[in-house]
């Protein structure tokens, strides 16, 4: 009985040591996080929490095992060769990150010049080995036992293959399975989430978090709130990607994915141009609209004639600030609801979306376009000063009297006008998806083009296969969307 006490206490201290452990990690990684948001940070330090994050994504990634999503069950050298092949897929995202901090002078600015300079051959070396992991793969798994719930058991892949041809469509469907999770998924989390927007999104977790706990009063130590933010991060990208599993929520899953870019956008273009912190790396090297919100605001007040006109220019902005949050985050906002499998219920600041709407048109301070650059690929967010200033006062008083409106409406209306609200939203997100959809198409076109002429026909089949994955994702998960929302009538 001794014994075990003993061996009882003995675990009881191991297990505090490896919680103080993760604590400390955790602590080091929010600091550095914070450090990167209001640009501070050492180029080394930036280069460890970056690549800190990847193996965060890589360590996510294998805790909800590929192999159990697609094959119901977990195996682990197939999940370690798989998510090798996606970092080595991933390295031209990483090298991009390189070229982007480069000029910043420190002790590894031999070793980015080293990369960059061989960048090349270093992308296309990769880029084989890793398409060569996965297909390995693939290929070992061909016999293994599909079971439920998985993805492939969703679409009937659990018959057994007894032939040479089943076997070898086997093969190529588990193949190109394996690619749209890379090309969907674990590209978008590592490109935005792990090096671009980190520390925005890191923020934003914690000012939710801290919101909860004043709320709800809740009396939580430093300890549980750090373990509330590991939890988070990890609970969502793994219910996320289990969704994949089932076939009445596979396509919530496909529209959370698609609606985590709206989300993103937030940390990724709204928080930078409002607060002037964590500008992205690569916004210098975008040209003229890539700047603080303040900038143009305070052009806008030299223009201005008067107190009082400088008075309506800063409602202005402060209108189209609340309207772009707005529209961005309605589209989570709807998802929300779909992942409970509820009905949408119809938010209170209706009639604040509709008046903060009607100046966003008349007087916008942002408009959306495609990248068009060999940079990044996407939608472009852009600021710029008000047009035609001397109609600002017009633009509140629309702005007012429609939200005056919206307000009796809502009262007698409460559904029928957050549907056009949502509306709305769904159309501004249509228009920020056709964008990014005609940015993919001109970046991916001339990429498959240029690798058959240099005879990469292994890179350029692959760029043709992610090009396919990727336009259906966009918008066969839009229609996902609007048929989750009108045809089952959830709204």
């Amino acid at each position: 009985m001794e014994k075990r006490c003993i061996a009882i206490k003995k675990e009881g201290h191991l297990s505090r040591v490896e919680l103080g452990i993760e604590e400390a990690i955790l602590v080091f990684l929010i600091a550095i996080e914070l450090l990167d948001f209001f640009r501070v940070i050492h180029p080394v330090l930036e280069f460890i929490e970056k690549t800190l994050a990847i193996m965060a994504v890589c360590y996510l990634t294998y805790k909800v095992s590929i192999t159990r999503v697609f094959f119901g069950h977990r195996k682990f050298w197939p999940d370690i060769m798989v998510i090798a092949g996606y970092l080595l897929l991933s390295v031209k995202v990483i090298i991009g990150f390189f070229i982007g901090v480069a000029a910043e002078k420190s002790v590894l600015s031999p070793f980015y010049s080293l990369v960059i300079t061989n960048m090349d051959i270093i992308e296309k070396v990769c880029f084989n080995l890793g398409v060569l992991l996965i297909f390995v793969t693939s290929i070992v798994l061909v016999r293994e036992k599909i079971g439920k719930p998985s993805f492939l058991y969703i679409i009937h892949e659990n018959s057994a293959a007894d032939s040479s041809a089943k076997k070898v469509f086997r093969a190529l469907f588990i193949y190109v399975s394996f690619l749209a999770f890379f090309i969907l998924v674990f590209n978008f989390v590592v490109e935005w989430l792990a090096t671009t927007v980190d520390a925005p999104i890191m923020i934003i977790v914690m000012l939710m978090l801290l919101f909860v706990i004043v709320k709800h009063k809740s009396r939580m130590d430093a300890e549980s709130l750090l373990l509330r933010i590991t939890e988070a991060s990890e609970e969502f990208y793994e219910r996320v990607i289990l969704m994949f599993q089932k076939k009445s929520r596979i396509a919530i899953g496909i529209i959370g994915v698609l609606v985590l870019h709206m989300v993103v956008e937030v940390g990724h273009f709204i928080i930078p141009y409002t607060t002037g912190l964590a500008l992205p790396w690569y916004f210098p090297q975008l040209g003229p609209g890539h700047e603080p919100i303040l900038l143009p605001m305070l052009r806008d007040f030299t223009l201005a004639s008067g107190i009082l006109q400088q008075f309506f220019v800063i409602l202005v902005y402060m209108m189209n600030i609340i309207a772009i949050l707005m529209l961005f985050i309605a589209p989570a906002y709807i998802w929300y609801y779909l992942y409970k499998d509820k009905k949408i219920v119809p938010g209170h600041l209706t009639w604040l979306f509709f008046g903060m709407l009607s100046v966003f048109f008349i007087a916008p301070v942002f408009r959306m376009r495609s990248f068009g650059s060999q940079l990044l690929i996407g939608t472009d967010i852009l600021t710029q000063q008000i047009p035609f200033i001397q109609n600002v006062f017009y633009a509140i008083l629309v702005g007012v009297v429609v939200s005056l409106i919206f307000i009796l409406l809502h009262r007698k209306f409460p559904k029928r006008t957050a549907k056009v609200g949502f509306f709305f939203a769904l159309v501004y997100f249509a228009f920020y998806l056709w964008y990014f959809v005609v940015d993919l198409w001109g970046y991916y076109i001339n990429a498959i083009i240029v690798m058959f002429q240099n005879y990469q026909f292994v890179i350029g089949t692959h760029f043709f296969i992610f090009f396919a994955l990727t336009i259906l994702f966009y918008i066969g998960g839009y229609v996902m969307l609007i048929y989750e929302v009108y045809a089952k009538q959830k709204m």
